[in-house]
């Protein structure tokens, strides 16, 4: 094998060398891109189910202060039909 075969054949390489390289790093930057896309979404998706769960916190608030006031209500009628059944 002659020095220019030789030169031609570590050309070669180097070329391919190259393209798997700029090809790894190509596809490093789609996999980077896609990471973000996907904890972008993820963050949308949390922010919506936070947004929902206080929702259910105030609804939940508001169905036990409604038992609350229905319970103070039985009380009071149970008090008036005992005294109305006393007299």
């Amino acid at each position: 094998m002659t020095l220019e075969e030789k030169l031609e054949r570590l050309t070669e390489r180097t070329d391919a060398l190259t393209q798997g390289v700029e090809l790894l790093a190509s596809l490093h930057r789609d996999l980077e891109i896609k990471a973000a896309e996907r904890e972008a979404k993820a963050d949308e998706r949390m922010a919506k189910a936070d947004e929902r769960m206080n929702k259910l916190d105030s609804h939940m608030g508001r169905l036990i202060g409604l038992f609350e006031k229905m319970t103070d209500m039985l009380g009071n009628h149970e008090g008036r039909l005992r005294k109305l059944e006393g007299e």
